[in-house]
Protein backbone atom coordinates (compact mmCIF):
# COMPACT_ATOMS: atom_id res chain seq x y z
CA UNK A 1 0.00 0.00 0.00
CA UNK A 2 2.88 2.25 0.70
CA UNK A 3 3.98 1.73 -2.90
CA UNK A 4 0.57 2.60 -4.10
CA UNK A 5 0.55 5.71 -1.96
CA UNK A 6 4.00 6.70 -3.26
CA UNK A 7 2.84 6.02 -6.76
CA UNK A 8 -0.30 8.06 -6.16
CA UNK A 9 1.79 10.81 -4.50
CA UNK A 10 4.17 10.80 -7.49
CA UNK A 11 1.22 11.10 -9.88
CA UNK A 12 -0.25 13.89 -7.84
CA UNK A 13 3.16 15.56 -7.75
CA UNK A 14 3.42 15.27 -11.53
CA UNK A 15 -0.12 16.61 -11.81
CA UNK A 16 0.87 19.53 -9.57
CA UNK A 17 4.04 20.21 -11.57
CA UNK A 18 2.03 20.03 -14.80
CA UNK A 19 -0.60 22.28 -13.24
CA UNK A 20 2.01 24.81 -12.08
CA UNK A 21 3.60 24.65 -15.51
CA UNK A 22 0.19 25.28 -17.07
CA UNK A 23 -0.46 28.07 -14.56
CA UNK A 24 2.90 29.60 -15.40
CA UNK A 25 2.15 29.39 -19.12
CA UNK A 26 -1.32 30.77 -18.41
CA UNK A 27 0.26 33.70 -16.52
CA UNK A 28 2.65 34.31 -19.43
CA UNK A 29 -0.26 34.16 -21.86
CA UNK A 30 -2.21 36.52 -19.58
CA UNK A 31 0.75 38.95 -19.50
CA UNK A 32 1.05 38.72 -23.31
CA UNK A 33 -2.70 39.36 -23.61
CA UNK A 34 -2.41 42.37 -21.28
CA UNK A 35 0.52 43.71 -23.34
CA UNK A 36 -1.41 43.11 -26.57
CA UNK A 37 -4.49 44.84 -25.10
CA UNK A 38 -2.33 47.80 -24.04
CA UNK A 39 -0.76 47.94 -27.52
CA UNK A 40 -4.22 47.62 -29.09
CA UNK A 41 -5.59 50.43 -26.91
CA UNK A 42 -2.57 52.60 -27.73
CA UNK A 43 -2.99 51.96 -31.47
CA UNK A 44 -6.75 52.52 -31.19
CA UNK A 45 -6.17 55.88 -29.44
CA UNK A 46 -3.56 56.85 -32.04
CA UNK A 47 -5.97 55.90 -34.83
CA UNK A 48 -8.73 57.97 -33.18
CA UNK A 49 -6.35 60.92 -32.77
CA UNK A 50 -5.20 60.55 -36.38
CA UNK A 51 -8.81 60.32 -37.53
CA UNK A 52 -9.70 63.45 -35.57
CA UNK A 53 -6.65 65.27 -36.96
CA UNK A 54 -7.56 64.11 -40.46
CA UNK A 55 -11.13 65.37 -40.02
CA UNK A 56 -9.86 68.71 -38.72
CA UNK A 57 -7.40 68.98 -41.60
CA UNK A 58 -10.13 68.04 -44.09
CA UNK A 59 -12.47 70.66 -42.62
CA UNK A 60 -9.70 73.29 -42.66
CA UNK A 61 -8.77 72.46 -46.26
CA UNK A 62 -12.44 72.38 -47.24
CA UNK A 63 -12.91 75.87 -45.77
CA UNK A 64 -9.79 77.15 -47.53
CA UNK A 65 -11.01 75.62 -50.78
CA UNK A 66 -14.37 77.36 -50.38
CA UNK A 67 -12.60 80.66 -49.70
CA UNK A 68 -10.50 80.15 -52.84
CA UNK A 69 -13.64 79.34 -54.84
CA UNK A 70 -15.33 82.49 -53.52
CA UNK A 71 -12.24 84.56 -54.36
CA UNK A 72 -12.13 82.97 -57.83
CA UNK A 73 -15.81 83.83 -58.36
CA UNK A 74 -15.17 87.44 -57.29
CA UNK A 75 -12.17 87.73 -59.60
CA UNK A 76 -14.07 86.06 -62.42
CA UNK A 77 -16.96 88.50 -61.99
CA UNK A 78 -14.55 91.45 -61.89
CA UNK A 79 -12.86 90.15 -65.05
CA UNK A 80 -16.23 89.82 -66.77
CA UNK A 81 -17.08 93.40 -65.79
CA UNK A 82 -13.72 94.56 -67.16
CA UNK A 83 -14.38 92.67 -70.40
CA UNK A 84 -17.80 94.31 -70.70
CA UNK A 85 -16.28 97.75 -70.08
CA UNK A 86 -13.52 96.98 -72.57
CA UNK A 87 -16.02 95.98 -75.26
CA UNK A 88 -18.11 99.06 -74.48
CA UNK A 89 -15.01 101.29 -74.67
CA UNK A 90 -13.88 99.63 -77.91
CA UNK A 91 -17.34 100.16 -79.43
CA UNK A 92 -17.34 103.78 -78.27
CA UNK A 93 -13.84 104.28 -79.71
CA UNK A 94 -14.90 102.70 -83.01
CA UNK A 95 -17.92 105.00 -83.14
CA UNK A 96 -15.70 108.02 -82.42
CA UNK A 97 -13.25 106.92 -85.13
CA UNK A 98 -16.12 106.49 -87.58
CA UNK A 99 -17.45 109.95 -86.62
CA UNK A 100 -13.96 111.41 -87.03
CA UNK A 101 -13.54 109.75 -90.43
CA UNK A 102 -16.99 111.01 -91.49
CA UNK A 103 -16.07 114.52 -90.34
CA UNK A 104 -12.78 114.27 -92.23
CA UNK A 105 -14.66 113.16 -95.37
CA UNK A 106 -17.16 116.00 -94.89
CA UNK A 107 -14.28 118.45 -94.36
CA UNK A 108 -12.50 117.25 -97.51
CA UNK A 109 -15.76 117.45 -99.45
CA UNK A 110 -16.47 120.96 -98.19
CA UNK A 111 -12.87 121.99 -98.85
CA UNK A 112 -13.19 120.73 -102.46
CA UNK A 113 -16.52 122.52 -102.85
CA UNK A 114 -14.98 125.72 -101.47
CA UNK A 115 -12.16 125.43 -103.99
CA UNK A 116 -14.72 125.00 -106.78
CA UNK A 117 -16.75 127.95 -105.48
CA UNK A 118 -13.55 130.02 -105.25
CA UNK A 119 -12.63 129.05 -108.83
CA UNK A 120 -16.17 129.81 -110.01
CA UNK A 121 -16.07 133.11 -108.13
CA UNK A 122 -12.77 134.03 -109.75
CA UNK A 123 -14.16 132.99 -113.13
CA UNK A 124 -17.32 134.99 -112.45
CA UNK A 125 -15.26 138.06 -111.50
CA UNK A 126 -13.16 137.62 -114.63
CA UNK A 127 -16.33 137.25 -116.71
CA UNK A 128 -17.83 140.24 -114.96
CA UNK A 129 -14.72 142.32 -115.60
CA UNK A 130 -14.72 141.17 -119.25
CA UNK A 131 -18.43 141.93 -119.52
CA UNK A 132 -17.87 145.43 -118.06
CA UNK A 133 -15.11 146.05 -120.59
CA UNK A 134 -17.34 144.86 -123.39
CA UNK A 135 -20.14 147.05 -122.10
CA UNK A 136 -17.80 150.03 -121.82
CA UNK A 137 -16.57 149.42 -125.33
CA UNK A 138 -20.11 149.16 -126.56
CA UNK A 139 -21.13 152.26 -124.60
CA UNK A 140 -18.11 154.15 -125.88
CA UNK A 141 -18.85 152.96 -129.38
CA UNK A 142 -22.47 154.00 -129.06
CA UNK A 143 -21.47 157.31 -127.53
CA UNK A 144 -19.16 157.98 -130.42
CA UNK A 145 -21.90 157.16 -132.86
CA UNK A 146 -24.32 159.50 -131.20
CA UNK A 147 -21.93 162.28 -130.54
CA UNK A 148 -20.24 162.28 -133.88
CA UNK A 149 -21.81 164.37 -136.68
Amino acid sequence: MCDELQKLLAEKWQDRVAFEKQASEHDKDKEAIIKLEAEYNSLKKKAEDDSKATEETYEKLSNELQELRDEYDELSNALNECDKKKVKSENKLKAEINDHNKLREDYESLKNECEKVKELNEQLQANETEAKREIEKEVNKNCLLYTSP
